[in-house]
């Protein structure tokens, strides 16, 4: 493209190389050249094209299926191992607590053995213990003489020993016999041996004879008391062979229930019951009056009489 000088003056065109407008003279140096327009091409309006139809194009996605299987399989397989080995480890660690628990055990079963030996071996000066410590006093007295006791199928024979009194202190004392005889022997027998058949009379005298009978194996006791009964049949009355009355006895409700009854109701004959027994049936002791058949109904070894002393 050209370039031309136009003249501010008259407006015509020179070349740039003109230095002064040669219609009206104006000097053209001041003005800067202007680039020729090039000729206005006409405008013609371009031919739309319809849009081309997109084309989506999706790209395949890699397959990561097996490698998440994989990858889990590879994690529980791990997990297992250390479980295993968990298991393993605990195992060992019981195995040697145990045995040293058991080792432990044993060492404190060797110790209190070798103690329990040292402690029951009795020194030689126990052992030779003088024989005049052994001797024990015996408040039962067996038995020595012959005495034939009626029994519903055939007599038995006991050997009765006369009772001889243990040394007592002063005061009233007591001393159980076993011996499976008559309420009137018993009375003989005390008597021989400088006392009577036993009066309780009070609470000391209760807890005396309940002491003295404790661990004889003694069931049915003689006692020194007796019952009869009024001619009309309407009175019992109890006493001590001394001729004192029962009251301390009736008084502190010693009777077993239903006692004294004076007869035997349970027998046919209805025989009289006039001797005082103390005797030990649904686990404690009372008073009971009954005759010699006693005799013939209970063991022999559960039989005997309570001496007094004063």
């Amino acid at each position: 493209m050209d370039s031309y000088k136009q003249c501010p003056n008259c407006g015509r065109q020179f070349p740039v190389t003109d230095i002064f407008c040669d219609n009206c003279g104006c000097q053209l140096d001041l003005i800067a050249p202007e680039q020729a327009q090039p000729p206005q091409q006409p405008f013609v309006l371009p031919t739309q094209q319809p849009p081309a139809q997109a084309t989506t194009v999706y790209a395949e996605k890699p397959k990561k299926t097996g490698v998440l299987i994989g990858l889990l399989v590879a994690i529980l397989l791990v997990l297992a191992a250390m479980i295993v080995l968990g298991f393993f480890l605990i195992h060992q660690l019981n195995q040697n607590d145990t045995t040293n628990h058991t080792s432990e055990l044993a060492a404190v079963a060797q110790t209190e053995t070798t103690e329990m030996a040292a402690e029951t071996e009795p020194p030689a000066a126990e052992t030779a213990a003088p024989e005049a410590e052994k001797e024990t006093v015996v408040s039962v007295v067996t038995v020595i003489e012959q005495v034939t006791v009626p029994q519903t199928d055939s007599p038995s024979v006991y050997a009765v020993p006369t009772p001889e009194p243990d040394p007592q202190p002063a005061g009233k004392t007591y001393q159980a016999f076993v011996d499976a005889c008559t309420w009137a022997d018993a009375k003989q027998k005390c008597e021989a041996a400088g006392g009577h058949l036993a009066y309780i009379t009070s609470d000391d005298d209760w807890n005396q004879a309940i002491s003295v009978l404790s661990g004889t194996g003694l069931r049915y006791v003689w006692l020194g008391g007796s019952t009869y009964i009024s001619n009309d049949g309407s009175t019992i009355t109890a006493s001590w062979l001394n001729g004192s009355n029962l009251s301390y006895i009736d008084n502190a409700r010693h009777w077993y229930p239903n006692e004294p009854s004076g007869w035997d109701n349970s027998s046919p004959e209805h025989s009289l019951e006039p001797y005082i027994l103390l005797w030990y049936v649904d686990d404690y002791w009372s008073l009971n009056d009954t005759s010699n058949d006693i005799l013939k109904y209970y063991k022999p070894e559960r039989i005997g009489y309570l001496c007094e002393f004063d």
